[in-house]
């Protein structure tokens, strides 16, 4: 997101913390209101919109301040042996094997699977969500769980406001402004979880996801919000942190990010080196987070092919990239990590890999 709309959604999200005074005194009601009128006047002056298009932001903010409150109450309820939080309606119970040291689970056939915690978290991108015994699984694995749904539900509101600011205003060029509300009702329909690019994406994503979770790979994936999607050319961020040695034998710790813009087309390769070339030299004027980007040219023609496998198999534990070979995700993940990790790093990582996914689970 632009920065200035980040400083702009901390001030409201301030103020939404903040609430109505206990006892709504009249005085102290009218200071808050004219508190909030005075923010709304200078984020529309900061992102060039009008007021109405703030009253929207602001509302959708008070919505995830309550996503907050719902998760430190789930957390809270977590610590309480007497409490146990309850699962949504269209949730899969889970249950964790201290012996398999894996999760069990039906799949939508109502068979028995197993699953790794990377495969229960991962699940989140392709719509499938879990209710976690908390009597079998680990603390801190509920805890986990429950902070990245809440986060992803929270990831969802961002990219409204983001869309809101930069569409009801004059701060973007047109071009930008129906590329955000593309992508904007593509998501409202759901004909972009259709897509063989969007597929592609989350599959090759979420390989390295579970590198991270299950392999204890030395970096994490970062989502892109809809801002680094459309104006930064980033669909998601490799986020590495390094520690160095100094000459006084003091650990120094370097973070670094790495947007990685994915596409499945070879026919647009230079096109995409353009546009993310521009976005570099933007970067550079920006004081943000992301180091480099890195243009990612992956075809993978069989996309629709493996959700749909997926999908009739009973949409097991994983998504769609269980049914990718072990030499494709061995591909996919040394082509995409090659330049972040070192050749004995990359090597480590998929050792560890194969012993937790070997072939045997692969291509059920």
């Amino acid at each position: 997101m632009r920065m200035r709309f980040e400083k702009d959604l901390k001030s409201f999200s301030e103020l939404v913390k903040e609430g109505p005074p206990e006892n709504e005194e009249a005085e102290e009601m009218d200071e808050l209101l004219r508190v909030i009128n005075w923010n709304m006047k200078k984020a529309a002056e900061h992102q060039r919109t009008g007021i109405d298009t703030q009253k929207k932001i602001y509302s959708i903010q008070k919505e995830k301040q309550l996503i907050v409150e719902q998760l430190k109450e789930k957390l809270a309820c977590l610590d309480n042996p007497d409490c146990r939080n309850e699962g949504e309606k269209e949730d899969r119970p889970a249950k964790f094997d201290d012996l398999e040291d894996a999760f069990t689970y039906e799949d939508d056939k109502n068979v028995k699977r197993e699953a790794t915690f990377g495969e229960i978290m991962t699940d989140m991108d392709w719509g499938i969500y879990y209710h976690l015994d908390e009597r079998s699984v680990p603390r801190l694995m509920v805890k986990k769980y429950l902070v990245e749904r809440a986060k992803n539900n929270l990831r969802k509101l961002l990219d409204i406001q983001i869309i809101k600011s930069e569409t009801e205003g004059n701060i973007s060029h047109k071009l930008r402004k129906e590329a955000y509300l593309t992508l904007f009702r593509e998501k409202a329909s759901g004909k972009e979880k259709k897509k063989a690019g969007f597929i592609s994406e989350k599959m090759v994503k979420n390989i390295l996801k579970k590198m991270n979770i299950d392999a204890d790979a030395p970096f994490q994936v970062k989502e892109s919000d809809v801002f680094q999607d459309v104006d930064q050319k980033i669909d998601f961020i490799i986020h590495r942190k390094e520690k160095k040695r100094g000459v006084r034998v003091e650990e120094s710790e370097t973070i670094k990010d790495v947007g990685i813009q994915f596409s499945i087309n070879p026919g647009v390769t230079e096109k995409k080196k353009e546009q993310v070339e521009r976005a570099k030299k933007e970067l550079k004027n920006e004081n943000g987070n992301i180091n480099d980007i890195v243009l990612v040219i992956f075809p993978i023609k069989i996309a629709a092919e493996l959700r749909e496998k997926w999908e009739k198999g009973g949409r097991l534990a994983g998504g769609p990239d269980k049914y990718l070979g072990r030499d494709m995700r061995k591909k996919i993940f040394t082509d995409l990590i090659k330049n972040i990790l070192t050749e004995e790093e990359v090597a480590a990582c998929w050792s560890r890999y194969e012993k937790k996914f070997p072939d045997s689970r692969e291509g059920l």
